[in-house]
């Protein structure tokens, strides 16, 4: 029996990138160097491995043959030079992106939390209690007792327009949210900028 949570073949993914191939062959260039050095360097968490960028006229490849397996219970850390194409997998593996090529595999136990660099997920029309509690059905004092015992707002905070909260405050809502949503696996892309 497997243990993994997380199984990924051989995913690829690209980038058009039009008649600006002689700008950006720096960046090609980078993509090649620097996400392959972080996947070796984790080859105790991550069997895998990644051939970097390819040579092509008008694509840039975000990621390219990239394999590994997470297995229950393991935390990894993804590090690489900005433009490596981090944000990217995180991305594929959460199922907010698909990719060109190659089949992430998830376990059937696994329920997938994506905390986004750009605060995508997040709904700001209500208070900082409307945005967390969502869709979610139940009662609203319980609802607030499960916030408040997270430890990240105090009870005065509930009643703030969530539009109005510190960029660190809206970070904070979105990982709360993702508990309250009973993942169990966990993506974030920088999760302390701005905590």
């Amino acid at each position: 029996m497997s243990n993994f949570a997380i199984q990924v073949e051989g995913i690829g993914k690209k980038y058009h990138i039009g008649g600006l191939q002689t700008q950006y062959q720096t960046m090609r260039d980078s993509l090649a160097n620097a996400f392959t050095a972080p996947i070796r360097r984790a080859r105790s968490l991550l069997s895998g491995h990644s051939t970097g960028a390819a040579d092509l006229h008008e694509e840039i490849w975000a990621l390219k043959d990239v394999s590994f397996t997470i297995n229950h219970g393991e935390v990894v850390g993804l590090i690489g030079r900005n433009g490596a194409g981090k944000s990217t997998l995180l991305k594929i593996l959460a199922g907010r992106e698909q990719p060109d090529n190659g089949a992430v595999t998830l376990a059937a136990s696994v329920t997938v939390g994506h905390l986004d660099q750009e605060q995508e997920t997040l709904d700001v029309r209500g208070t900082l209690f409307d945005a967390y509690r969502g869709d979610r059905v139940g009662d609203w004092e319980e609802l607030k007792a499960e916030l408040l015992g997270y430890g990240l707002f105090v009870y005065e905070d509930l009643h703030k327009p969530a539009a109005a909260l510190s960029v660190g405050q809206k970070r904070k809502l979105q990982i709360a949210r993702l508990i309250a949503q009973g993942a169990n696996l966990l993506l974030l892309d920088e999760p302390t900028n701005h905590v």
